[in-house]
């Protein structure tokens, strides 16, 4: 805990500062995960907790907890942009896991 994570992501002629800091860790027999929560420097104020858990079959699941709102003048004017490029950061976080899964499956 306590780690800043820091993106800068040019958008057109703009350049965004989407900082977060982690808040906390969970890990056990069964469970890791982390909670990130966003820095003042963010387009919108939150937080999200990634989870993998392992159930006593033996099952894996991953998931993620969002919430948010705007932070800052862009992202408030974004309206439905703003939701659709939270939305494409959750989807590519999962598709990342799916990757590193079958990857390590055909590995």
């Amino acid at each position: 805990t306590g780690e800043t994570v820091l993106l800068v992501l040019p958008i057109l002629a703009f350049e965004v500062r989407i900082a977060c800091r982690i808040v906390n860790i969970e890990a056990s027999r069964s469970t890791f995960g982390f909670t990130y929560a966003t820095l003042p420097c963010h387009p919108e104020i939150g937080q999200e907790r990634f989870l993998i858990t392992l159930a006593p079959d033996g099952t894996v699941t991953f998931s993620i907890d969002v919430f948010w709102k705007p932070n800052q003048v862009l992202a408030r004017i974004g309206g439905p942009l703003t939701k659709a490029m939270q939305r494409a950061f959750t989807h590519r976080y999962l598709k990342s896991m799916r990757d590193s899964v079958c990857a390590s499956e055909s590995g």
